[in-house]
């Protein structure tokens, strides 16, 4: 795997499984998607400027259509009502040890909505799923080293944060380290995405972002 073609191809395959469908699955959210709430989710999300000083440099990518496949069995969002939406993704502007980071904003209709939604998508369980998950999605041969929980970090009302271990033979990157922080703030549920290739990259980097996405979603 070479290349930033191929990095996209992994962006896309990483987002598509956290996204909400556009072709209504029952178990997925009701939409009652508004302006208000959508300029709050758009307004909270990650900005190229937030990457200045990230290595090594960062363009806009352009999201993807959205997936319509849920991917555990208990996941069910049917009892919440979605109510704004947004999503930003960035590539590296060369090759190295970084691969991606993106940024998801939801808005539920109360908190209520956005805690229950938050308890699913934390459900026990949810490291190995999502994992194996995503390690279909990419098309290349992986082997999964690991998936875990990761202690949660200092941000929003709740948090979690998960990582994703693959490896490849004779291919380079040799692993690819995918790291998820969710949280929780009000009506949001926001989720930061990052990969890394051969090493795990900058853990109080990504909190920091995780933070910067928080702050908005307080001030909205």
């Amino acid at each position: 795997m070479k290349g930033l073609g191929a990095i996209v191809v992994i962006g896309a395959a990483l987002f598509a499984l956290a996204s909400p469908a556009v072709a209504q699955d029952p178990r997925l959210e009701h939409l009652a998607l508004n302006k208000a709430d959508m300029r709050r989710a758009s307004g909270a999300l990650l900005r190229q400027s937030d990457l200045s000083g990230v290595p090594p440099g960062w363009r806009p990518l352009a999201t993807v259509p959205d997936s319509d496949q849920l991917v555990c069995p208990w996941q069910n969002y049917s009892r919440y009502t979605l109510t704004g939406h947004g999503e930003a993704d960035f590539q590296p502007t060369k090759i190295g040890n970084a691969g991606f980071v993106g940024s998801r904003v939801d808005v539920l209709a109360t908190t209520r909505d956005a805690v229950g939604k938050f308890e699913v998508d934390t459900h026990p369980g949810t490291a190995a799923c999502e994992a194996e998950a995503l390690r279909k999605a990419l098309g290349v041969q992986l082997k999964t080293v690991s998936a875990r929980q990761l202690p949660s970090p200092n941000v929003g009302k709740r948090a979690v944060a998960y990582e994703f271990v693959y490896e490849q033979a004779k291919r380079s990157p040799k692993r690819i380290y995918v790291t998820i922080i969710e949280f929780l703030r009000g009506r949001g549920v926001a989720v930061l995405n990052t990969m890394n290739f051969d090493a795990p990259g900058d853990e109080t980097m990504r909190v920091a972002l995780a933070r910067l996405i928080d702050g908005r979603l307080k001030g909205a």
